[in-house]
């Protein structure tokens, strides 16, 4: 499986999109990637879960709890954050 970088507030982070992230997140917190809207912080929350994920499979320490890890994501990296579920989602744009 695919595992995409991405750099918060100066740490790279590996996301990885697996059911048991997908199903931690819905069991933890009632995120439902089916039904997801524009909540940033839903957002935020899914890509904590895939960076934990990410960091298990490329055999990466991830020593955040969720609080830790949204107090590194800036309103200003959600652009960053959208594009990058989209490319793990395989919903980039490209074809294939």
């Amino acid at each position: 499986m695919v595992a995409v970088g991405l750099e918060l507030s100066g740490k790279q982070f590996w996301l990885r999109a697996d059911m048991r992230a997908i199903k931690a997140a819905k069991d933890e917190h009632g995120i439902d990637i089916a039904n997801m809207g524009e909540d940033i912080v839903e957002l935020a929350t899914l890509v904590y879960f895939f960076a934990k994920s990410g960091g298990k499979a490329k055999g990466v320490p991830f020593e955040y709890d969720l609080d830790g890890f949204l107090e590194l994501v800036d309103v200003s990296d959600f652009e960053a954050l959208s594009e990058v579920l989209a490319k793990l989602m395989g919903n980039d744009g490209k074809k294939k």
